[in-house]
């Protein structure tokens, strides 16, 4: 059986970072269903006139639609992948679901409002959802909190992470990196605002983690390159994901043969499975609608580091540099 893909939204995400049709790997989401066998993607809907006729020429789509509840009107669509703006996100998911589309790829951040975020989990209740939080599907970075979980490397003992841009946008991959491996955060400490974009600041705040690490989180303001690391060190060993997660240096514990006491040393270098994420979260959204089951990164996930990130942002306008307790929502999440 093929599966019947569409995308809103025909930006960089959708189709764009892939510079060609590609044939073996690929970061985008027409990429993905390009590459996964049980999916065509048959439709594409974007306002502009010029993206849309450009998107659809170098993907092979027949049906592109200026107007994306007319495609879900005409369309048999199994997979509807969101990729248009985060304001956006909500309209266009209720008439996904207005039209009993059964699975849903949706970018991140899952909306730029909370409640508006708790209403898209009630609306999509039953419904196959993932949200691309893509290191969820790099299968090296699975292996690596796995391992950090199972206490291979001891006692985690601090996280230092950095990144670029904003902090919902390009930060929440962070957040979203360290509730993945170490869950929800005790308590949060806003730092400074490094970058006041009025649209999406950069902030440097920590997270206080029940009986584990502090993870202290650091904006990089007005670097001319996108930067993402982390840094953990734990009992055994110091583990650095570099390269936006592409890559992963090991430190084993050793005697210093000049000082006579242990040492982080020897790296041992390693490139991620970081190609191929979006198809491997294809892939398993396919397998969720043959057999059942839920993605890697689920709306629940999404908004639990959204909540994280809305909550840092308010300790920014309060201008407070004090602790504040981190409490579950009642929402079901």
């Amino acid at each position: 059986m093929t599966f019947k893909a569409a995308i809103i939204g025909c930006g960089r995400i959708a189709g764009g970072y892939d510079r060609e049709v590609p044939s073996e790997w690929s970061i985008s989401h027409a990429g993905a269903y390009h590459l996964v066998s049980d999916t065509e993607l048959i439709a594409v809907a974007d306002p502009n006139p010029e993206v849309l006729k450009a998107f659809c020429k170098k993907w092979g789509v027949v049906s592109g639609y200026s107007d994306y509840h007319e495609m879900l009107s005409n369309e048999r669509i199994d997979i509807v992948s969101l990729c248009l703006p985060t304001a956006l996100h909500f309209e266009a998911l209720a008439a996904v679901v207005a039209c009993d589309i059964r699975a849903v790829f949706c970018e991140k951040p899952l909306s730029n409002d909370l409640d508006q975020a708790r209403r898209m989990i009630d609306l999509c209740r039953g419904r196959i959802v993932a949200v691309n939080y893509f290191r969820r599907w790099n299968t090296t970075l699975d292996e690596l909190g796995s391992e950090l979980k199972s206490g291979r490397y001891g006692k985690v003992i601090s996280i230092t992470v950095r990144y670029t841009k904003g902090l919902q946008v390009n930060g929440s991959h962070l957040v979203d990196l360290l509730l993945w491996y170490m869950g929800m955060p005790q308590s949060l400490r806003y730092l400074r605002t490094a970058w006041d974009d009025p649209v999406d600041p950069g902030v440097d705040f920590s997270m206080i983690f029940d009986d584990g690490p502090t993870a202290y989180c650091i904006h990089v303001p007005r670097a001319p390159y996108v930067f993402i690391d982390v840094d953990i060190l734990a009992q055994k060993g110091r583990i650095v994901i570099g390269q936006r997660g592409q890559q992963i240096t090991t430190y084993e514990i050793a005697g210093d043969s000049h000082y006579h006491f242990p040492i982080a040393a020897m790296p041992r270098r390693l490139e991620t499975q970081w190609r191929n994420c979006t198809t491997r979260a294809v892939q398993e959204i396919i397998q969720c609608l043959k057999d059942g089951g839920t993605t890697a990164c689920t709306m629940q996930d999404a908004f639990r580091t959204l909540e994280v990130c809305h909550q840092v942002l308010d300790l920014k306008k309060q201008s407070a540099s004090h602790a504040t307790s981190f409490h579950e929502t009642d929402n079901d999440v």
